[in-house]
Formats: structure tokens, C-alpha cells, sequence
């Protein structure tokens, strides 16, 4: 029996030895939380799973890419990013339909991931300056002496000042100052001053004014470029017959363009930084 006992006391002994001497190898195998088979990820505020991986290599073998498993995932995480970034920054809304869920239409989230890659690697390129303008119709308003004599005061106020930029005696900025101290005005559009002079910093595919052709030919002008005089319809009017209402000249002060790939990928990088990624 004391023989019995014995061994007992001396094993026990060696369980003690072991575990005071290697208590880190407890440590060496952490007890990860359980999850649902069908995740393969979390991703910020959104789970991946099994069936986006299928998704993506089934995509990347129509399209001779990778099918390697750590490369995919990889994809799924870095679009997981950009489309949960792209909401922050309102450049995309994201929805049931091809966002955290597990039966996604993977095409269409495909297609709004490269929207917002798209839409990011603009930035780079844009375009500053200043519009005057002068209106001789707002809505019923025609001025006292009708809307011809009111379109003639404008073409002929507005044509003065582009004479002048164009001779080099004002600047884009004093034009519209110009236009803002002249009170003679107020006969064809009470609001004349708030409508003189506005400056823009515009991004492609932003609009500067309400009128689409004219942006598009500031966007052709080189820096210093000066508009033609322009004739533009009123947005505010009926679509179908937008009447035309008020007089344009624009110039673009500065030109921007960057590498708009550099642009993409240094913000890829800065948000991956700042969003949680845990991989099963």
C-alpha cells in the first residue's frame, strides 16, 4: 500500500515540475473563438464568406488570374476596404444586394468596387478658377424694358469685360468685382451681385455650373484659358424647353494632373490601415 501510494505521490511530483517550468507552452496554442464554417472573414463591419472565395476564383480563372487561396482572400479583404471606405467618403452606397451577405451578386459588387477605384483615382486631376456671369431672365422676371433689351444689356456689359481680360487690363477676379459695382444691374436681375462672380475647384466628372457644355469647355482650356462669352439655358426651367436666360465667360486659373494610379493606391493603403481584418 505505502508502495503504491509512493508512486502516486512521485508522479504527481513530476506533473507539478512540468507545469512550473513550461508554463508558456499553455499559451502556445490560444483558444480561438468559434464561427460559422460558411466565414472565412471579418473585414470592418463586414463578413466574407465561403462563397465569395468561389466567387473570386471562379472570376479570376475566367480572367487567367490567380487561384491561389492566401492571394484571393487577400482580394476579398482589400475590396471588403475599398467598398466600406468608398461609403465613408459618400462616394458609394453600399446594399443588401451585393454587400455583407452571403448570397451577394458578386458581379455587381465587382462593378462597385472599381467605381469607387475609378472615382478615387481622379482626385488627382483638377481644375480651379472663376465664372462671371450676368442673367437677364429669372423665371417670369424679364426687367422693365422687356427680354430682348435685357439680353442686349447683358451681352453688351458682359462682352465689355471680356475685351478688357482679354487686352490684359483686368483679371478674371476684377471683372467680376466690376460687374458686382455695377448697380445699373439691378433692372435685369435684382440678385446681379450674388450671380457675378463664383470660383471653382472641380474634380472630373463634378459639376461647375449648370450647364454641362460650358464646364465641358473650361475643362478643354489650358491654364490662363479664357472662354467665349457663352449663352446659357436656365436649369431651373422647363427640361424639355430650357429657356435661355443668362451669359457665361469663364477661365481656368490652374490645371492639376497626377498619377491617378498613385492616387488610388496610397488610399487603398491609409484605410486598410484603419479598419480591423481578422482572417479564419
Amino acid at each position: 500500500m505505502l508502495t503504491v501510494f509512493g508512486i502516486i505521490a512521485v508522479a504527481a511530483g513530476l506533473v507539478g515540475i512540468v507545469f512550473l517550468l513550461k508554463p508558456v507552452d499553455k499559451l502556445a496554442f490560444p483558444v480561438l473563438p468559434q464561427h460559422p464554417v460558411d466565414q472565412i472573414a471579418v473585414v470592418g463591419e463586414e463578413v466574407l464568406y465561403v462563397r465569395d472565395l468561389e466567387a473570386e476564383s471562379s472570376l479570376q480563372q475566367q480572367n487567367g488570374g490567380t487561384e491561389n487561396r492566401e492571394l484571393l482572400i487577400e482580394k476579398l479583404v482589400n475590396d471588403s476596404v475599398i467598398l466600406q471606405a468608398g461609403k465613408e467618403e459618400g462616394i458609394i452606397q453600399l446594399t443588401d444586394e451585393f454587400y455583407n451577405q452571403p448570397d451577394k451578386d458578386y458581379a455587381k459588387r465587382a462593378e462597385a468596387v472599381e467605381e469607387v477605384k475609378w472615382r478615387v483615382s481622379q482626385r488627382g486631376d483638377h481644375i480651379q478658377g472663376a465664372v462671371v456671369s450676368i442673367r437677364f431672365r429669372s423665371n417670369d422676371y424679364t426687367g422693365p424694358e422687356g427680354l430682348e433689351k435685357s439680353r442686349q444689356i447683358a451681352l453688351e456689359k458682359i462682352s465689355g469685360v471680356h475685351r478688357r481680360i482679354v487686352d490684359g487690363e483686368l483679371t478674371i477676379d476684377q471683372a467680376g468685382a466690376f460687374i458686382i459695382e455695377d448697380e445699373s444691374l439691378y433692372e435685369i436681375d435684382p440678385l446681379w451681385r450674388s450671380r457675378a462672380l463664383f470660383h471653382f475647384d472641380a474634380l472630373p466628372g463634378k459639376m461647375i455650373t449648370f450647364n454641362p457644355d460650358f464646364d465641358a469647355l473650361l475643362w478643354e482650356l489650358p491654364t490662363g484659358g479664357l472662354t467665349d462669352v457663352y449663352l446659357a439655358r436656365d436649369p431651373d426651367s422647363d427640361a424639355a424647353n430650357q429657356l435661355e436666360s443668362l451669359y457665361y465667360l469663364g477661365q481656368v486659373t490652374s490645371r492639376t494632373q497626377s498619377d491617378s494610379e498613385s492616387n488610388f493606391e496610397a488610399w487603398a493603403i491609409n484605410k486598410r490601415e484603419s479598419i480591423e481584418v481578422t482572417v479564419y
